[in-house]
Parts: C-alpha cells; structure tokens; sequence
C-alpha cells in the first residue's frame, strides 16, 4: 500500500511537469502559429512586387520599341540627307565645269575685241564700255567662284556632321540593343522569381497541411510507459538541436550584416554614378548648346553675303550694243543664271543646315531618354539581384530542412524550429495520453 501511495505520488509529480511542459509547448505552438501567419503575409508582399515588376517591364519594352522607331526614322532621314548632298556635289562639279567654259569663252572674246578695236577706231568708246562690262562680269564670276568655294567647304562641312551623326546613330542602337539584351535578361529573371515564389507557396502550403494533420491527429492511441524514454531523447536531441541551430544563426546574423554593410556601399556607389551621370548630361548639353550657337552665327554670316549677293542680283541686266552686241549678249544671260543657281544652291544649304539642327536636337532627346533606361535599368537590376538572393536562400534552405541544415535565413529558421517543435508535440501528446490511460 506504501508503495502504491509512492508510486501515484510520483505519477502525479510526473503529470504536474508534463502538465506545465504541456503548457510551455502550448504557448510555442502559439507562437509559430504566429510565425507561420506572418509568413504567409511575406508571401502577398512578394506577389505585390511580382506583379509591380511585371507592370514595369511591359512599360520598358514599350519604350524600347518607341525609341526603335524613333532611331529608324532618323536613319531613313540621314539616308535622304546622304542623297541629296551627292545631288548637289554634282551640281557643283557641273557648275565648276561651266563656269571653266565661260572664263575660256571670255578669253576667246577679249581676243577677238582687239582685232576690231584695230580696225573701228571710231568705236573705241563703244568697245571700252564692252571691256568694262568684260571685267565686271570676271568680277561677278569670281565671286561666284569665291561662293561655289564657300558651298564646297559647307558641303564638306555637312558631310562631317553627316558622319558624326550616323556614328551618334550607330552609338544609339548599340544602347538600344544592350538595353534589349538587359531587358530580354530582366524577364527571364522575372520568371524565374515567379518560378521560386510558386515553390515557396507550395512548399507553405505542404507546411499548413502538416500542422493541420497534426493538430488533428489521434489523442486516442495506444499508451505506454515505454515511450518515456523515446520522449526524453527526443527532447534532448530537439534541445541539441536549437543550440545547433541558435550559432548557426548568429553566424548566418553576422553574415547578413555583413552584406548589408556591402548593399550599403553599393548604394552609395550607384548614387555616385547617378551624380556623375548628370553632370556628364549637363557638360554635354552645355556643349551641344555651344555647337548650335556656332551654327547660328555661321548662318547669320551666310545670310548677310546671301543678302549682299541678292542685291546684286537685283541689279538690271547689262544691254550690249555695236557690232559685238550679238556674241556677247549670251555672257549676260548665262551669268545670271549661274547667280539664279548659285541663289538656288545657298536656300538648299539654309534648308539643310536647319534640317541638320533639328536632328541634331532629336539625336540629343534620344541619348537623355536612353540614359535614363539605362538608370532605372540599373536600379532594376539590383532591386531583382536582391529578391533573387532571397528567394534562393528560401529555395536553398527549403532543400537542406529535411536533413537537418540549419537554413540561412530567420524566417526559414523558424520554419525548421516548427517542424520539429510539431514532432515533439506529436510525441508529447501520446505519451501524456499514455499516462492518462
């Protein structure tokens, strides 16, 4: 009877500190249900920003299509400005020919003057009149040498920014394609993030299953005072375990500080590139500004000698009289229309020159709005490095849970925390059970 009276007293010690154990695990159990919400809220944010990023790559690949065209265009331009130059070049050449044929012509006619200056003494006044009007039309002619020489170098002129425009254009589609490229690899980033979340959704799913198949297994099982012993090495080996567990992450801590110090510079470095990049934007834009401002006072100065040519154009055609009236009257007509071509060839310059800083403020447009992808492509890049370092410590440590690894992360720590938290409940549960009976 004594020995029974010890026995119950021990047994009810014993139920007092599975009671207050069961307690303790109770209030775990609490707490990784807990645990186990906020997880599941980490998984919405994460499709949040899986659905933000799917939005912002849709806008890029939009933009890069716009800049596409915008850039094909240019070159249909450049190609049409290309093939009017050597229209004009040829205009030139032709007008450099004839004007080689009227100044052999006014040789031959200044000769053949003098034979009859010889011979009609009474028009010598007549013919010094012609002689005046010979000269005044070498004059004329060349200043319309000095003019087709100015055309020549303006056409040199627009043939070098020609060229450097094709390199600027050639320049852009380079970015562009490396912008394709960034964006081609963004998308396959972007699926293999979708990829991983679904992972990790289902993985959490399997986990809410199993706490729910736990929470309502069988409280009426076989009991025994045989698994006493299989409970306490189960405890032991669990207590083990979460001091494994504790150092590995205070070390994984130590660690993830130490990369957030490495984002930290990186950030700071990014920043600095940001701001070496706008004042590049500015140094260049106070160049370009100074290059228009050349244009414009180059085209003032042709402007004045096209007003200074125009009024000597205006002035009245020169009439021949005597007998060289008939051969020389032809000089008259074919000077001005060399002078109505000459006119013809400075409004097509004008016109090109315009045309030229028109695009040329397009080709600066087009660098800006490419600089600034290729930013936001940068800060892209490195939002997605990031989640994609998150999501393969999860996939990683969702791999390694199984066999015991502690996994690199807080979260997925506590994920392995439950699962053996679960099975020592499990075996909790039965053995009080046991008792019980």
């Amino acid at each position: 009877m004594a020995n029974s009276s010890m026995d119950m007293s021990s047994l009810c010690s014993n139920c007092d500190v599975k009671a207050k154990d069961l307690i303790l695990m109770q209030e775990k159990y609490e707490g990784i249900y807990q645990e186990h919400h906020e997880l599941k809220r980490k998984v919405e944010v994460m499709e949040k920003v899986h659905s933000e990023y799917e939005s912002e790559i849709s806008f890029f690949s939009s933009q890069r299509n716009e800049d596409k065209s915008a850039l094909k265009n240019i070159k249909n331009e450049l190609d049409s400005a290309v093939s009017k130059i050597q229209t004009l070049e040829s205009l030139l050449e032709e007008e450099k020919l004839t004007n080689r044929l009227l100044t052999t012509e006014i040789k031959e006619n200044k000769d053949k003057v003098n034979p009859f200056k010889a011979l009609t003494v009474p028009d010598e006044d007549e013919i010094n009149i012609l002689m005046e009007q010979i000269q005044k039309l070498q004059a004329d002619q060349e200043n319309n040498q000095i003019l087709i020489n100015e055309l020549e170098e303006a056409k040199k002129d627009s043939i070098n920014v020609i060229s450097k425009l094709k390199c600027e254009q050639q320049t852009l589609q380079n970015e562009l394609t490396e912008i394709k490229e960034h964006l081609q690899q963004k998308t396959k980033d972007l699926t293999n993030v979708k990829t991983s979340l679904e992972s990790v959704r289902e993985e959490k799913l399997l986990l809410s299953t199993e706490l729910q198949v736990l929470k309502a297994s069988d409280t009426n099982a076989a009991r025994g005072n045989s698994l006493f012993a299989e409970v306490e090495d189960n405890r032991q080996k669990v207590a083990a375990q979460r001091e494994l567990l504790k150092m590995k992450y205070l070390n994984l801590k130590k660690v993830l500080s130490q990369k957030q110090v490495e984002n930290n510079k990186l950030k700071l470095e990014i920043v600095k590139i940001r701001r070496e990049e706008k004042d590049d934007d500015k140094n260049l834009h106070r160049d370009y500004s100074d290059l228009v401002q050349t244009y414009k006072e180059r085209i003032s100065e042709l402007e004045k000698e096209l007003r200074t040519l125009q009024q000597r154009n205006n002035q009245p055609p020169m009439v021949f009289s005597g007998e060289n009236s008939a051969q020389l009257q032809w000089v008259s007509t074919f000077v001005e229309n060399a002078k109505k071509e000459a006119q013809t060839l400075q409004e097509e310059l004008e016109r090109r020159g315009s045309n030229y800083v028109v695009q040329g403020h397009q080709l600066f447009d087009s660098k800006k709005e490419n600089r600034k992808l290729k930013a936001t492509n940068s800060k892209m890049q490195s939002e997605i490095d990031e989640l994609r370092l998150q999501l393969d410590i999860l996939k990683a440590a969702n791999e390694n849970v199984d066999d015991g690894i502690s996994p690199p992360a807080t979260d997925i720590v506590i994920e392995y925390q439950k699962q053996k938290v679960v099975i020592f409940l499990y075996h909790f549960f039965k053995f009080n059970n046991l008792l019980l009976l």
